[in-house]
């Protein structure tokens, strides 16, 4: 009986978070409590079971798209940020050691 009404389920928690990422109607076009509450239900949906690929695709999903991300992916954030702070600072090529050791530098 479960495995009949688990397509069902799935659609109707998909279809409740993609009306709060991309409402049809009301003032905004964006509905983050719609959202959240679909991904909670995920959650729940996805503890009770565990090894139903389709319920852990769903949830990754709504978790990989919703607005705004958690934290900003790497190749979103502005240049330089992706190493951090070190050593290797991204600059401009001319100021960039090439060999291995840091000796060289480029004429200025």
């Amino acid at each position: 009986m479960r495995s009949q009404r688990l397509p069902a389920v799935l659609a109707v928690l998909y279809l409740l978070f993609t009306e709060g990422y991309a409402a049809t109607a009301g003032p905004t076009q964006i509905r983050p409590e719609l959202c959240s509450e679909a991904i909670r239900l995920a959650h729940i949906l996805h503890r009770l079971l565990p090894d139903e690929a389709e319920t852990t695709a769903l949830l990754a999903l709504m978790l990989l798209t919703r607005r705004p991300p958690p934290r900003p992916h790497h190749s979103r954030r502005p240049a330089g940020h992706a190493r951090g702070p070190g050593p290797h600072p991204v600059g401009p090529t001319a100021d960039r050691r090439r060999s291995p050791t840091g000796h060289h530098r480029p004429a200025h």
